[in-house]
């Protein structure tokens, strides 16, 4: 498969480019080469390829086949996001609630959390499940935190399977002790 990929990507493919970047990430059919990964993921991602541009981000924020740089991360994270890919809007949400490569701003950082989470993306629904049951970046609603902690959960997070069961228990124990409570 990897010759294959090669052919493809050779010719400019970018599909074939980013598979033969993921192939050197891992070293499948191939010696493991992260800068070869990067090379060929790049290739892929100034052909706004939004998988490629996402990988590509990645590697910045690991640092690994290139010097780590969340700014430039940002960048092409922001690039695959506004393509609609949700594990880079999922990272750009993160960027933006950690001021990572980008100021700090939690409004920001529930409006890509939305938009991943709205494509079933666990990490993002669980963020925004806890923005919720919280109040960070937005107002604090307990009914949107069970329900966005309840789709990550439903997908085996287990960080929202308690969170869950905690903001569960909360909601029980302030319902019992006040029955007008909402």
């Amino acid at each position: 498969a990897v010759n294959w990929f090669r052919k493809a990507a050779e010719q400019g493919l970018p599909a074939a480019q980013c598979e033969l970047g993921t192939c050197y990430e891992y070293g499948n059919g191939i010696t493991k080469d992260l800068v070869e990964s990067v090379k060929w993921y790049r290739k892929a991602a100034e052909q706004e390829y939004p998988l490629a541009q996402y990988k590509l981000g990645l590697a910045y924020v690991i640092g690994e086949g290139i010097s780590q740089s969340p700014e430039i991360a940002t960048e092409w994270f922001r690039k695959s996001a506004v393509q609609g890919n949700s594990d880079a809007q999922y990272m750009l949400g993160v960027g933006y609630s950690e001021g990572e490569g980008v100021l700090k701003n939690e409004v920001e950082a529930v409006i890509w959390y939305r938009r991943a989470a709205e494509q079933g993306q666990s990490g993002a629904q669980y963020s925004l499940g806890y923005c919720y049951g919280n109040g960070v970046g937005v107002a604090k609603n307990p009914t949107e935190s069970i329900k966005w902690y309840r789709k990550s959960a439903d997908q085996g997070n287990e960080e929202a399977k308690k969170s869950l069961n905690a903001l569960l228990g909360q909601t029980k124990r302030a319902s019992s002790a006040d029955p007008f409570a909402e």
